[in-house]
């Protein structure tokens, strides 16, 4: 009896652990995701920045 309940509560013990590091694994990939995507919005601010300060200079006064 108590080694069936041994046996038991080690299965369940074993199916924690991978679930454990199954959401270990989600917790980790979706952190990477949203810091990508947080410096993908830093990035496209600045390449926005520079195209309008590049291209869009022109002389003052003048007809374009």
């Amino acid at each position: 009896m108590i080694s069936g309940r041994f046996k038991n509560i080690s299965k369940k013990l074993k199916n924690l652990k991978k679930l454990l590091a199954i959401s270990k694994k989600l917790l980790y990939n979706s952190t990477c995701v949203k810091e990508t995507q947080k410096q993908n919005n830093e990035n496209a601010r600045l390449a926005q920045l520079v195209e309008h300060l590049t291209l869009n200079q022109g002389v003052q006064g003048s007809n374009p």
